[in-house]
């Protein structure tokens, strides 16, 4: 089971949600797999470094979306990047919303300023543990939402 939900397009390529089975997801400590999952993935043009993409139960993407709500005006309810620009006006590049533990399996939507074009964007990350050297692992590049991607990604999802 998988099929694109939303996409929005970038110069370099697009990001997409997309519903994926909740086999392949790895859920964080305190959420159980579920039967779909979700899954946001950026893509390039030239396809030749794609980031690995980032999946979610249906409960953690919900709580994710939850914080996001108790902290900006709504940007989902018509797809509006503004609220997110302004909180990361104010709070700088940092964590928005996040599931998980710090000595576990994590994963975050993350508002950061592009370095080269200084658009603003919200980075989704995960992040692990490594249990026996407590080293963390982060991927090394995550997909991506600027203020034309988030607005075409969600256009078309209805997110209560």
């Amino acid at each position: 089971m998988y099929g694109e939900l939303g996409r929005g397009d970038w110069r370099n390529g697009i990001t997409q949600l997309n519903i994926v089975d909740g086999n392949t997801v790895e859920p964080v400590q305190d959420y159980a797999k579920a039967e779909v999952g979700y899954e946001f993935r950026s893509k390039f043009k030239d396809e030749t470094r794609n980031p690995p993409a980032v999946r979610f139960t249906p409960a953690e993407l919900r709580a994710m979306i939850e914080q996001i709500k108790s902290e900006v005006d709504d940007p989902f309810a018509a797809p509006d990047f503004e609220p997110l620009r302004g909180w990361l006006e104010t709070h700088g590049d940092d964590v928005i919303a996040e599931v998980g533990h710090e000595d576990s399996l994590r994963k975050q939507f993350r508002m950061k300023w592009n370095d080269d074009t200084g658009t603003p964007y919200l980075k989704v990350q995960r992040r692990r543990q490594d249990s026996k050297t407590g080293d963390d692992s982060w991927l090394i590049s995550s997909p991506t939402l600027g203020p034309g991607e988030f607005e075409g990604v969600f256009e078309d999802v209805f997110v209560p």
